[in-house]
């Protein structure tokens, strides 16, 4: 699967163009943004069957082509794979020694801040202890009662 986004009418027209459908582009219905999303029941199926001509792999450079942005649907490591051809870092190292946990990078950078990571996740149950501790702790929320919402409000108290 892959997923396009028109976001304005000069990429609609690409798209259709590439679908080997321009008379959409200018069909009344489908000349703005507005009009496609009003009109989005009619243009939806046209856009699918036109869509189903080829893979996912093959549009999405077609459309990369053209400058209309798509991306394949992927799984997480699917997801991983394609950012590493693309040569992206994707996988980072958190904790230390036999410690470190493999995670997902985060795909955000900064010029002047690097993102940095300090903690690795808990192991199963390694927090379990100190967070039941906490709820016991911890008074039953119970959020500011309104007019509206007081005969219908309940409470749950977390406690067993």
């Amino acid at each position: 699967e892959v997923v396009v986004c028109v976001g304005n009418d000069a990429q609609f027209a690409r798209l259709v163009d590439l679908l080997g459908m321009p008379e959409l582009a200018g069909d009344p219905r489908y000349t703005t943004m507005q009009g496609r999303n009003l009109n989005r029941s009619t243009l939806e199926p046209l856009i699918i069957q036109g869509l189903s001509t080829r893979t996912a792999d093959e549009w999405f450079h077609a459309l990369q082509d053209i400058n209309v942005p798509s991306a394949p649907i992927l799984t997480v490591g699917e997801g991983v794979r394609f950012a590493q051809n693309l040569g992206l870092e994707t996988i980072v190292e958190v904790g230390e020694g036999t410690d470190a946990v493999p995670l997902i990078k985060n795909p955000i950078s900064f010029s002047r801040s690097e993102v940095t990571y300090h903690k690795a996740p808990p192991a199963l149950g390694q927090d379990g202890q100190s967070v039941r501790d906490w709820i016991s702790s911890t008074a039953p929320f119970a959020p500011p009662a309104t007019a509206a919402s007081a005969a219908s409000t309940s409470f749950v108290n977390a406690r067993s």
